[in-house]
């Protein structure tokens, strides 16, 4: 989603330049080009740190927004599981004190079940027991054939 927002914004820049008044257009340029750097490098950074599954760990990535880095033996199951959760990097999820969402925007698409619960420490100092991890995955299905303990490089790489 990143990198069609990022590409979209390239030739609407130079729509709207012709729209903007001719004062305003070094500005609005400036504007544009953080923006759509700001857009390649999220996407660099996701890229170097992806969603990565060993037969030891799961570490859940968001780029440059934090991690988390699960035992294996405690991921019990994945589903896929469409919603929306306010905020950006690992945070809590509202109405839920055993979640949190790993995601570098409000979407995610899977849910991660854990047993026994893993203690996490996040930011705001006070630790919590989660049962249950909402992530972002690129290809869903490789990251749960990973995690059923198939093909474990699937799971490696962007995920």
């Amino acid at each position: 989603m990143v990198m069609v927002l990022t590409l979209t914004e390239i030739p609407l820049a130079f729509l709207v330049s012709r729209i903007v008044p001719p004062p305003v257009r070094p500005a609005h340029a400036a504007l544009e080009a953080l923006l759509i750097l700001l857009g390649f490098s999220v996407l660099a950074a996701m890229a170097r740190h992806p969603h990565t599954i060993s037969s030891s760990t799961v570490a859940l990535r968001t780029g440059f927004l934090g991690d988390i880095v699960l035992p294996r033996q405690s991921v019990q199951s994945a589903s896929r599981g469409m919603r929306t959760i306010e905020g950006k990097g690992l945070r809590r999820v509202p109405g839920e004190p055993s979640a949190l969402a790993c995601s570098v925007g409000g979407s995610v698409n899977m849910r991660i079940h854990l047993d026994p619960p893993v203690l996490v420490d996040l930011a705001d100092g006070d630790p919590i027991e989660v049962t249950t991890v909402h992530i972002s995955a690129d290809s869903p299905d490789a990251v749960t054939r990973a995690l059923r303990g198939g093909d474990v490089s699937e799971g490696r790489g962007r995920a």
